[in-house]
């Protein structure tokens, strides 16, 4: 007779065993590596020094490591956001023989963009390349950026910045 059975207890207790053993494996520490985070709001062209970075653990392998020697951001970073490679560049140096030049660039441009500099008088074109971008200053008034550009242009092209008779052009 079907109804005088007795209950599945064996199939229970297995199902039982299974629920706890799956639940001390969750428990376990799950492999992980640090991982390094934006300790504070970051602006475009910011080197990231230490206090700028926090270390977080994030399970192994699920992010690739950025290289952080000699990095800046590339756009704005918010407090807390993951530092990916795709929003580092690194910071260029000043080439042999050519000058930094302070300059009002467009935010756009980061360290390492090509920029064209057109002087209106004397009439000159003069390549140069980003090593620091410029910020948000106080005011309203944007902070300059560095251009470096090629030794024998640089007195014309600071003079023509101070004149206003240049115009800088950003590579798309």
């Amino acid at each position: 007779m079907f109804w005088f059975r007795r209950p599945p207890y064996l199939r229970w207790v297995a199902a039982g065993g299974l629920v706890v053993v799956a639940f001390l494996m969750d428990l376990r520490d799950a492999a992980g590596e640090p991982y390094p985070f934006a300790a504070r709001d970051v602006t475009a062209g910011e080197s990231l020094d230490a206090g700028a970075v926090e270390w977080r653990q994030i399970p192994a392998g699920l992010l690739r490591q950025p290289d952080l020697t000699a990095a800046v951001a590339a756009r704005d970073l918010a407090e807390g956001e993951p530092i990916l490679p795709a929003v580092l560049r690194s910071v260029r140096e000043v080439p042999d023989g050519w000058w930094a030049v302070p300059l009002a660039i467009p935010e756009q441009a980061a360290p390492g963009s090509a920029l064209r500099l057109v002087v209106l008088d004397p009439p000159l074109v003069v390549d140069g390349v980003v090593v620091r971008a410029g910020a948000p200053g106080t005011f309203g008034v944007p902070e300059a950026g560095l251009v470096a550009v090629p030794g024998e242009d640089a007195v014309v092209v600071a003079g023509a910045a101070v004149r206003g008779e240049l115009t800088v052009l950003v590579e798309p």
